[in-house]
C-alpha cells in the first residue's frame, strides 16, 4: 500500500469507529433534539476525517488526546442529553480505547521491525498504518464484543448511578492520564528497543485494570438496583399486609355485626306487630343485602396472611384494569423458604403477569390464574396469563419484549431463590391460544 492509501484508510477507519462511538453513546443518553442524528453523523465524519489528517499526522500524540478529549466532551453535551458527568465518561471512553489500542500496534510493530518506538513514528507508513489498524480493530472489537458483553441495557444501569460513574469517570482520567505522559517516551530518540515490551505489557496492565474496575462498578451498580427493587417491593408488601389485616378486621366486625342483626331480627320480630314485623323485615332484607355485597368484596386466596394479602391487592388492580384474576394458594408448611423469600417469589410471578397481561388494553379475554399443587414432596405453583404479541426467551423465563426492567430484575432475583433451595422453573407458552404458563417447583422437607 502506498503513503496515500495508508492514509485514506486510517480516515476512513476512524470516520467509521466515531459514527459507532457515537451511535452507542446516543443509544445511552439519547438525542437532545429528533432532528440531530441527521446533523450530528456528518458532524461527526467530517471532523473525525479532518481530524485525523491535519493533527495525527503532525501534532505529538499527547497533545492531539488531551484536544480531542475536550472536543468530544463538549460536541457529545450540544449533542446528546444527560449531565456534564455522563458525557465525560463518553469522551474519555472514546479516547481510552484509541489510545489503549494505538499504543499497543506502535510497540507491536516495533517489536516485530526490531525498531525503537522513535524509529516507528517517525517512520509516516508505519506510523500511519499503526493508526489505521487501531481504528480498524476497535471498529471489529465493537461489533463483536462490546454489544454482547456490555449491552446499553447494562451500561445504562451504570450511567444512571451518580456516583458509581463518577468514580469509573475518576478512574477513566486517571489511566487516560498514563496512556498520555507514556506516549511522550514515542518522541525520545534514546529509548532502547527492550522497552517497547516493558510498555506493551504496562498498557496490557491498564487496559486489563479497566475491564477489571469497569465489570466491578457494573456489578455494583446492578446488585445496588436489585436491592433498591427489593427494598421497594417489600415496602409496598408492608402496606399490602397492613391494609389487608385492617380490611380484614373490618370484614370480621361486619360478619360480627350481620350476626347480631340477624340474632335481633329472631328475637325482636316475633314481639312485633303484622305492620311493625312488615317494615322490620323490610329494613333487614335491605341490610343484609348490603352486608352481603360489603362481604363479597373480599377474596379468600391463601391461608398465607402475607401472600393473601399480595394476591388480594393483585386482584384489586387486575379489577382496575379490566384482567379477570382467580387464584388459589395453598402452600405447605415445610417448604425450605423464608416468608419474604416467599413473597419475593409471588412479587415476581404476579408482577411480571400484569405487566404482560395489561400491555394490550383495547382486547379483551385478559386474565391472571394462579393455583398451587403438591405431590411427591414437591409444591408447584402455576401461573397462567393470557398474552398477546411475541414472546422471546431468557434463562428459561419468557416474557413479551415491552416488560419493564424493574420487572426482569423481579424475575431474576426469583430465580436465584429457587436455585438456591432447589427448586427450578419451567415455562410453556400457547401462541395459538395466546396463553402462557409459568411453573414453580418447590421442594417440601420432610
Amino acid at each position: 500500500m502506498s503513503l496515500y492509501e495508508i492514509r485514506i484508510f486510517a480516515m476512513f477507519s476512524c470516520s467509521v469507529y466515531s459514527v459507532i462511538m457515537l451511535h452507542y453513546s446516543a443509544s445511552l443518553c439519547g438525542f437532545r433534539n429528533k432532528n440531530y442524528p441527521f446533523i450530528a453523523y456528518p458532524l461527526v465524519v467530517a471532523f473525525s476525517t479532518s481530524y485525523t489528517k491535519f493533527t495525527l499526522f503532525y501534532i505529538p500524540i499527547p497533545l492531539i488526546y488531551s484536544m480531542a478529549f475536550l472536543i468530544i466532551a463538549i460536541m457529545f453535551h450540544l449533542l446528546l442529553k444527560g449531565t456534564w458527568l455522563q458525557h465525560i465518561f463518553a469522551a474519555g471512553n472514546f479516547i481510552f480505547h484509541i489510545i489503549s489500542m494505538r499504543g499497543l500496534t506502535l510497540t507491536v510493530f516495533s517489536l516485530m521491525y526490531s525498531k525503537s518506538l522513535y524509529w516507528i513514528t517517525k517512520n509516516e507508513g508505519l506510523h500511519d498504518l499503526s493508526l489505521g489498524l487501531s481504528f480498524f480493530i476497535l471498529i471489529l472489537y465493537l461489533i463483536t464484543f462490546t454489544y454482547k458483553l456490555y449491552p446499553t441495557q447494562k451500561i445504562l444501569i451504570l450511567i444512571e448511578n451518580a456516583g458509581y460513574l463518577k468514580l469509573m469517570a475518576m478512574i477513566q482520567l486517571i489511566l487516560n492520564s498514563l496512556f498520555i505522559m507514556g506516549s511522550v517516551i514515542y518522541y525520545n530518540p534514546e529509548i532502547p528497543i527492550w522497552f517497547s515490551a516493558y510498555h506493551l505489557s504496562a498498557f496490557l496492565v491498564i487496559i486489563i485494570t479497566f475491564y477489571i474496575l469497569f465489570h466491578f462498578c457494573i456489578q455494583s451498580c446492578v446488585l445496588q438496583k436489585i436491592e433498591s427493587a427489593c427494598r421497594i417491593y417489600e415496602e409496598q408488601l408492608k402496606k399490602q399486609v397492613d391494609a389487608y389485616m385492617a380490611q380484614l378486621e373490618y370484614i370480621h366486625r361486619i360478619r360480627k355485626f350481620k350476626y347480631d342483626c340477624i340474632s335481633m331480627q329472631n328475637s325482636v320480630m316475633p314481639t312485633l306487630g303484622k305492620k311493625e314485623n312488615k317494615e322490620f323485615s323490610s329494613f333487614f332484607k335491605e341490610l343484609e343485602e348490603f352486608l352481603q355485597e360489603i362481604s363479597l368484596s373480599y377474596k379468600e386466596f391463601s391461608s398465607h396472611p402475607q401472600i393473601q394479602a399480595l394476591l388480594h391487592h393483585t386482584y384489586t388492580m387486575c379489577q382496575e384494569k379490566g384482567i379477570d384474576f382467580n387464584a388459589t394458594a395453598v402452600l405447605p408448611e415445610e417448604l425450605p423458604l423464608s416468608d419474604f423469600d416467599l413473597r419475593r417469589i409471588f412479587t415476581g410471578i404476579t408482577s411480571t403477569a400484569l405487566a404482560v397481561t395489561e400491555q394490550k388494553e383495547n382486547l379483551k379475554d385478559k386474565y391472571i390464574h394462579i393455583s398451587t399443587a403438591i405431590s411427591d414432596n414437591w409444591c408447584t405453583i402455576v401461573c397462567e396469563y393470557s398474552f398477546f404479541g411475541d414472546i422471546h426467551t431468557q434463562k428459561q423465563l419468557a416474557w413479551q419484549k415491552n416488560t419493564a426492567s424493574q420487572k426482569e430484575i423481579s424475575i431474576r432475583a426469583m430465580e436465584e431463590i429457587l436455585e438456591s433451595c432447589g427448586g427450578f422453573i419451567k415455562t410453556k407458552a400457547d401462541t395459538q391460544n395466546h396463553t402462557f404458563k409459568v411453573f414453580l417447583h418447590l421442594p417440601i422437607v420432610t
